[in-house]
């Protein structure tokens, strides 16, 4: 069996799994432990609301549910619902509700999910302590297969959305999406939320322009970055820097980092995969290499990109950049500057995705139901 089927076979059965829950392991010389804080429905995120401070949960499932943490000790996720569409969403291994976001002003959610015929929505509803009524699609995009459907959002403090979509699916980009800028697939887009409007959102300045020597047939002016398999998870540093975890295809996996002002970044797929060729493609002109690749050694498989640290609790990880891999669970942390990543010392099953909380502190979320801070070993 290929690396890629197995992955598949992986998350398929974790999500035909019981209601067992991970168990994280750490080494005797970690410096950090994990916490487990909470359990959920097949959590994928965290979000803050930006003016009450509560967190939520993401549930995989289709729901988003209040967090509530006291000090050290575990609770539950609390009952409150503050959205619940689990009826419109697929429930393929790697489809589902993905990812949500706020408005900085806290009055409306963000969210992309698959629907149940698997194609892509990014919605937005109005909020006050939960969702309001059915919600209005700000975008829909057409999926060709079920798998590489990214669903990372996030909104910067100027308001603008950030969406990561993944290549369409399949093995090896049969459709060609990665390189081509006239597809929305395989990117990471930039809009500006207009929900209320006629037009639901418009293009803010920054993205990829017919200006920059490309045809204007063939360019969509929602591309900020192109040339991406799978970014299920990215995360800006400081409103500077944008960190990517590129899910690769059978031999390497990739961690891209790019500052927030650069327009039109090509990362190179379905030509290179990580620092390689892929199926023998020449790499574009001035295509970006990824930081850091490390190969299907060990089990390893598929990368769940992190943050850079900017908590207070772990102060020797402030400004290093912490990930997983999805099918390992081992924690990693990276460096800038570093030719390696080094082991934290910790493990979880099926991490799913990390989140910070209001107070930049962070947390690692496993697809088997825990969600987990990451603390001080002493």
């Amino acid at each position: 069996m290929s690396e890629r089927g197995r992955r598949l076979k992986l998350f398929a059965a974790v999500l035909t799994a019981t209601s067992a829950m991970a168990t994280p392991t750490a080494s005797s010389g970690a410096t950090v432990k994990l916490t487990e804080v909470a359990k959920a429905d097949s959590p994928v995120g965290l979000i803050v609301h930006p003016l009450t401070k509560a967190t939520y949960v993401i549930e995989k499932t289709g729901r988003i549910r209040t967090l509530s943490v006291s000090g050290g000790s575990a609770s539950p996720v609390s009952g409150d619902v503050a959205l619940d569409i689990g009826s419109q969403v697929s429930s393929g291994s790697e489809q589902g509700l993905l990812s949500a976001a706020f408005s900085p002003d806290g009055e409306w959610l963000y969210v992309d999910y698959t629907d149940t015929t698997g194609d892509t929505h990014i919605r937005a509803f109005p909020f006050d302590d939960r969702a309001e009524g059915t919600g209005t699609d700000l975008l829909k995009v057409k999926q060709p297969f079920a798998n590489h459907n990214g669903g990372q959002l996030l909104v910067t403090a100027d308001g603008v959305l950030w969406i990561g979509l993944g290549d369409g699916g399949s093995s090896g980009d049969p459709n060609h999406n990665g390189q081509n800028r006239s597809t929305l697939l395989s990117k990471i887009l930039r809009i500006r939320p207009t929900p209320r409007a006629k037009k639901k959102y418009t293009i803010p300045p920054g993205n990829l322009r017919p200006n920059a020597g490309l045809a204007s047939a063939k360019v969509r002016p929602e591309i900020w970055a192109y040339g991406l398999r799978n970014p299920w998870r990215f995360s800006i540093d400081q409103g500077r820097t944008v960190w990517i975890g590129d899910v690769g295809q059978d031999a390497v996996e990739e961690i891209d980092t790019v500052p927030v002002s650069t327009v039109g970044a090509n990362f190179g797929w379905s030509l290179r995969e990580g620092k390689q060729a892929f199926d023998g493609g020449a790499k574009p002109a001035g295509a970006i290499d990824p930081v850091y690749d490390y190969s299907h050694d060990d089990g390893r498989c598929s990368v769940t990109g992190g943050y850079v640290y900017r908590g207070a609790r772990l102060p020797d990880l402030v400004g290093s950049y912490v990930f997983a891999d999805y099918c390992k669970g081992a924690l990693q942390v990276f460096t800038p500057g570093a030719a390696e990543a080094t082991p934290l010392g910790v493990d979880v099953a099926s991490p799913s995705s990390f989140g910070i909380d209001a107070n930049a502190e962070l947390y690692v979320l496993s697809l088997d139901g825990g969600i987990y801070r990451l603390d001080p070993a002493g």
